[in-house]
């Protein structure tokens, strides 16, 4: 299940820090909400839903697998989070419905003819400058997808 992270600059660790709590447990700063993210294993699950590769060992470096990874290209609706969110209440996320938590796709075919356009308003009541959502999109509810 994705995982909410925070980013802290409060230097415990003389560079950035990502952790999967609001308060460094060194120095008790607060760190900046970054949202939530795929696990690194449903990463890895994403990768290979994707590529058709193992998401580790060497078949990524054969010619082939390298070919097959420059194909990829990242989720433009969740920035290749594979994840959204509500920007008004944290705790509620939902697989993104373009790239359905992949991250990317295979030369930019993220869906068929008879999907795009699914999502019109992601967000009930909430507008579009404060989302940053396209209006353009279909009426499905994405929030189905976790909490």
């Amino acid at each position: 299940m994705p995982e909410q992270w925070w980013r802290f600059d409060c230097g415990c660790k003389n560079r950035t820090q990502w952790l999967r709590q609001a308060v460094c447990p060194e120095c008790g700063a607060h760190g900046q909400y970054v949202g939530w993210q795929l696990t690194l294993e449903e990463k890895m699950a994403a990768f290979t839903r994707v590529t058709g590769l193992p998401a580790t060992g060497r078949a990524r470096m054969t010619p082939e697998g390298k070919a097959i990874q420059d194909r990829r290209v990242l989720c433009k609706l969740c920035m290749g989070k594979g994840l959204i969110e509500d920007p008004l209440d944290r705790d509620t996320w939902g697989y993104c419905p373009q790239c359905e938590g992949n991250r990317c796709a295979l030369d930019g075919d993220f869906f068929s003819e008879e999907v795009k356009g699914a999502l019109d308003e992601p967000m009930p009541g909430v507008s579009d400058e404060e989302t940053g959502w396209s209006p353009d999109r279909g009426t499905e509810d994405w929030r189905g997808g976790g909490s």
